[in-house]
């Protein structure tokens, strides 16, 4: 399933420098299974992937954070505009990831704290709607370390052992 909402490319409401993932044509991009470890492994994901690696996490967001889904919902934001505020968060931290160090929980927290400032339409939007703050920091959150456990690629094994002759 491909979250493509439009026939034509359009400007992101949240980035108007750059093209809504929801409006791209997923037929021009490579598979999912094509990605390199690679090309993952700086944390960066490249434009022509983005799309695969969105669906892929949308589809893990629904089948792992459904909850949130609901509990959205209960505020009454639709399902469609939960879709578009995952997408947003996911498509972000894709973005972004690179820029930071550190462990997936200390990288989530300050993502989240950056998304905040960079995209307030997200947070104002759903606190329109009457969404505690801590309900927001949460989904987003999840969603955060959720993508930046995707990204997560094991790095080299320890390094090498004492050299034969030489002192611990």
């Amino acid at each position: 399933m491909h979250y493509k909402m439009y026939d034509q490319p359009m400007l992101c409401p949240l980035n108007p420098g750059s093209i809504c993932p929801l409006t791209l044509d997923h037929s021009r991009f490579v598979r999912e299974d094509s990605i390199s470890k690679e090309s993952l492994s700086d944390g960066s994901v490249h434009m022509n992937q983005m799309p695969e690696n969105i669906n892929r996490m949308m589809r893990t967001i629904d089948k792992d954070l459904t909850g949130y889904y609901t509990q959205l919902q209960g505020y009454g934001i639709q399902r469609s505009i939960a879709q578009w505020l995952f997408i947003s968060v996911i498509t972000y931290v894709l973005r972004n990831a690179g820029n930071y160090s550190g462990t997936n929980e200390q990288k989530s927290a300050k993502m989240l704290a950056d998304l905040k400032k960079d995209n307030m339409m997200i947070f104002n939007m759903m606190k329109g709607y009457g969404i505690p703050q801590n309900v927001i920091d949460n989904a987003l959150l999840a969603i955060i370390i959720l993508v930046l456990n995707s990204l997560n690629i094991p790095g080299p094994g320890p390094g090498p052992g004492p050299r034969p002759g030489k002192p611990y």
